[in-house]
């Protein structure tokens, strides 16, 4: 057990150094207790999978014919090491294996295996593809391996870390996130589309002949005189019963021919298109002194 899981802290070293989605595998990958598969299970294909010792050693030495067991096994590609009745199979014929070539008093016990796809075919070396267990040294390829430990167990069963488990929850994760992010992306995209046929048509209702910004209209009103223009503010304050105080930025101007109640609270979030013919400047009254201000006829609004 000890071996499995310290190799399973490489890893996780490596992954903290790695990329994001390799990160992704490793959080989905969680440590799971298997057991025995029932009787009913699917039965795998013998030839599809080939099991080679990597270890058979006395491992206790106070306790005569027990032995600690190191199973490295390739399946077919198209067996499913997700499937959790076609894992747990493929535990037990690797766990009868270790057993049967390495006989131990504790049948059960003491038996490490990782499994990877691959030609089973081709299998001849138990150290080929499954270096990092001399090594430490874990790769991205490393992701298809599934790797179990008995333990010192009385019956048959397994604690898992089943990588290529781990690889599927994160890509079905990243593809739901994907999809919720491509959804929020529509929905954004009809609101805006909304909003510029909102203020389009605004712009055609009451003429409007330029668009401007608060600088351009604190810096020279006089150039906009008796022109219908547009300019996104919030509202500040009223100051009289018809007029208010809008602010754009680090500037401001005055709205007049308003009714008292048209707008009622300061809410610096909410952004007006104001439509208003420009009169010009005025003068207001601060705590500094009187000041002159661009002055705005009011004609009306487009939400924002």
């Amino acid at each position: 057990m000890q071996k499995l899981f310290a190799t399973a802290l490489t890893f996780v070293l490596l992954l903290s150094l790695a990329t994001t989605s390799l990160g992704q595998i490793q959080t989905a990958t969680k440590r799971e207790a298997a057991e025995a598969p029932p009787a009913d299970a699917p039965i795998i294909d013998p030839s599809k999978v080939k099991f080679l010792m990597a270890t058979c050693s006395q491992q206790y030495e106070t306790e005569a014919g027990v032995y600690f067991r190191s199973v490295h096994g390739i399946v077919a590609p198209d067996i499913d090491l997700i499937q959790d009745l076609t894992v747990r199979r493929l535990l037990q014929m690797a766990t009868e294996f270790a057993q049967n070539k390495c006989p131990s008093q504790k049948q059960f016990s003491d038996i490490s295996i990782a499994l990877r796809p691959g030609d089973p075919s081709a299998f001849t070396d138990p150290k080929i593809g499954f270096e990092f267990e001399r090594t430490g040294n874990w790769t991205a390829d490393l992701l298809d391996l599934m790797q179990a430990e008995t333990g010192r167990r009385d019956q048959l069963g397994w604690d898992v870390l089943n990588w290529p488990k781990g690889r599927k929850i994160a890509e079905l994760s990243e593809a739901a996130q994907a999809r919720q992010v491509a959804q929020q992306q529509r929905a954004e995209d009809r609101a805006r589309n909304a909003e510029l046929a909102s203020v389009s048509a605004a712009l055609k209702k009451f003429n409007v002949t330029q668009v401007v910004n608060g600088e351009q209209l604190s810096a020279n009103p006089f150039a906009y005189k008796g022109k219908v223009i547009c300019v996104y503010a919030h509202f500040a304050k009223m100051i009289s019963e018809t007029r208010a105080i809008f602010e754009c930025g680090n500037h401001s101007f005055v709205l007049s021919g308003l009714s008292s109640s048209r707008f009622t609270s300061r809410d610096t979030s909410r952004w007006v298109l104001i439509v208003g013919r420009v009169l010009g400047n005025t003068e207001i009254k601060t705590g500094f002194g009187s000041v002159d201000t661009p002055h705005i006829s009011f004609v009306g609004t487009c939400g924002m």
